[in-house]
């Protein structure tokens, strides 16, 4: 039996993360750096299949116009009720370019929650 429960207790820990705002931010890094990895193990199992393919239709978006991040802060999180919270945040995006000489400028969008 102990070797059943340490098999449980390691699926347990590769599940998830620490606080449902440590999720969110995991989640965004990944969507910002287009770094699937270690991605999976953030999203609900019952709502995998559509929470990544939701991922993957944003990076779409973000591939099309190029962005050199998103810029997000503060965390709004609802209670956890039946291992479930709703997270919150305004997320931007924002664009860089440099010119013919050098000069750096930057757009950023409009904060969407």
């Amino acid at each position: 039996m102990p070797l059943t429960w340490l098999a449980r207790q390691t699926i347990k820990a590769g599940e998830g993360a620490a606080t449902p705002a440590a999720g969110a931010d995991a989640y965004l890094i990944a969507l910002s750096y287009d770094n699937q990895d270690g991605l999976l193990p953030l999203l609900d199992h019952s709502h995998r299949a559509a929470l990544l393919a939701q991922w993957r239709a944003y990076r779409a978006a973000m591939d099309n116009t190029k962005p050199f991040r998103l810029d997000y802060s503060g965390f709004a999180t609802g209670p956890i009720a039946a291992g479930h919270a709703e997270v919150r945040a305004d997320v931007a995006a924002r664009w860089w370019s440099t010119d013919s000489t050098g000069a750096t400028s930057g757009y950023r969008s409009q904060a969407l929650t």
